[in-house]
């Protein structure tokens, strides 16, 4: 059975598709550095934090927890440069980055599951790991429609966002002209 993403035009309903990218990883990016500096407190204060990642909780090493957002940050600066340039590569790198983290949540949901034997704490866990994994596979989606976009548009195409509002398509030639099929809506067809 072939099952693939579905391709999402605009984020959130609102935003055009590669801006709404770009917000989502620069508020990606603050968090990780607000996240850093809790952690990078908890080193000097405690030597094992939990680590909140993405709606998970494990208890690690606070220097480990440290590096881990590190890292996130590297990778969602990565995906900022990629999608301001438009470079294929670096978005698609950035993919397969949150395929993996997303692998790993998934796991580390099951395996908290497993190891919780009161209630209280299995729904928190539950609700909190379930949201998380949510906006995860939301952000797979939309970075997916933003690499078959990137793939479908040339270097050299432009977005026009109210032709893509009126007639639903977003695509300018590169010499500049619209597309000749366009119909304004006034235009009586005979």
């Amino acid at each position: 059975m072939y099952c693939d993403w579905p391709v999402l035009k605009r984020c959130c309903f609102c935003m055009p598709l590669r801006r709404g990218v770009l917000v989502v990883a620069y508020l990606n990016v603050v968090f990780c550095g607000f996240m850093v500096g809790i952690y990078s407190y908890a080193v000097d204060v405690i030597a094992r934090a939990d680590l909140v990642y993405k709606g998970m909780t494990i208890t690690l090493p606070a220097e480990l927890c440290i590096f881990i957002y590190i890292m996130e940050m590297g990778f969602n600066a990565l995906l900022i440069y990629g999608a301001h340039m438009r470079i294929k590569k670096y978005v698609k790198i950035y993919y397969y980055y949150a395929i993996s983290t997303t692998v790993a949540s998934f796991l580390m949901f099951i395996l908290e599951l497993t190891t919780v034997y009161h209630s209280f704490i299995l729904i928190e866990i539950f609700l909190f790991g379930f949201i998380g994994l949510c906006i995860q596979v939301y952000l797979l989606i939309l970075v997916w429609s933003l690499l078959n976009k990137l793939e479908d548009d040339g270097p050299h195409v432009y977005e026009n966002q109210l032709h893509q509002i009126i007639n639903g398509q977003a695509k300018v030639e590169t010499n500049g002209v619209y597309n000749p099929s366009t119909i304004p809506n006034n235009a009586v067809i005979v």
